[in-house]
């Protein structure tokens, strides 16, 4: 977290991903596996976390980018969930992230965590070795106009995939990129987080941790203090967390318009 060591792997292989066993005493882990072979090579993050059905924010596990295309026919199966770029039509897409969530997750969790929301929506996977920095991809089509934010895939019986495609001009290769993500909800939830006005930019609010702001909204709109403090001791731990690893993070500014 924080730190950006990419190692590069070529290789024919599949990318397996594997939760957490108790009763074997397996810790989750991330298994590149050559073709038609035994297990080639364990690759040593440690730092994963468990893909739960019931994960309420989206989860990283991966981004995938495109340089060139491939002369190989691809051959579906019936447990394969395809992205093809070429059939999204709102741009032109050459990267795409790919999130897990719980099969709950739908358009009513923005509403509920508006600032995480934002922070999601707007920062790429590479917040987590950059930080909470607005990403380049999403300003730029945020000034082109309506684009596609995200999509979902339903096909998994356990959880939903989200797929969050965009452009990126500095795609060098063919690559998929895994990131450490055992931390990544809780450097989202604890970023230092400012309401600003839209138009003049001026601070609307004091510094504040994401999840603050959402715990204030949610309890303006009728959710039980008794429920509120219990999320409040949840991020409280992930704040002590953050704040152990000794981390810069920039303040986050959320600009707010009078409608």
């Amino acid at each position: 977290m924080g730190k950006n060591t990419p190692e590069r792997h070529f290789t024919s292989a599949e990318l397996t991903y594997h939760s957490s066993k108790p009763k074997e005493d397996k810790c989750p882990i991330v298994h590149i596996k050559e073709e038609n072979s035994e297990l080639k090579y364990i690759h040593p993050f440690s730092k994963i976390m468990d893909i739960k059905s019931n994960t309420i924010f989206p989860a990283p596990l991966c981004k995938v980018t495109v340089k060139d295309g491939f002369s190989k026919a691809y051959k579906p199966k019936h447990n394969h969930i395809p992205f093809d770029f070429d059939t999204v039509n709102y741009s032109k897409f050459n990267t795409v992230e790919i999130y897990i969530v719980s099969k709950s997750y739908d358009e009513t969790f923005m509403y509920k965590w508006p600032s995480y929301d934002v922070l999601w929506q707007s920062t790429s996977i590479d917040y987590l070795t950059s930080g909470p920095k607005i990403s380049v991809p999403f300003l730029e089509k945020l000034y082109s106009g309506p684009n596609l934010s995200h999509m979902m895939s339903t096909s998994i019986r356990e959880f939903n995939v989200l797929f969050k495609p965009y452009y990126d001009k500095n795609v060098q290769c063919n690559s998929i990129s895994f990131y450490e993500n055992y931390d990544y909800v809780s450097f989202l939830a604890t970023t230092p987080t400012q309401l600003i006005d839209g138009i003049s930019k001026k601070p609307l609010s004091p510094i504040a941790p994401a999840f603050a702001f959402d715990l204030e909204w949610q309890l303006d709109h009728g959710e039980s203090r008794n429920q509120l403090d219990k999320w409040k001791e949840y991020f409280d731990n992930m704040l002590f967390r953050a704040n152990s690893c000794n981390i810069h993070k920039h303040i986050f500014q959320i600009p707010q318009f009078k409608r």
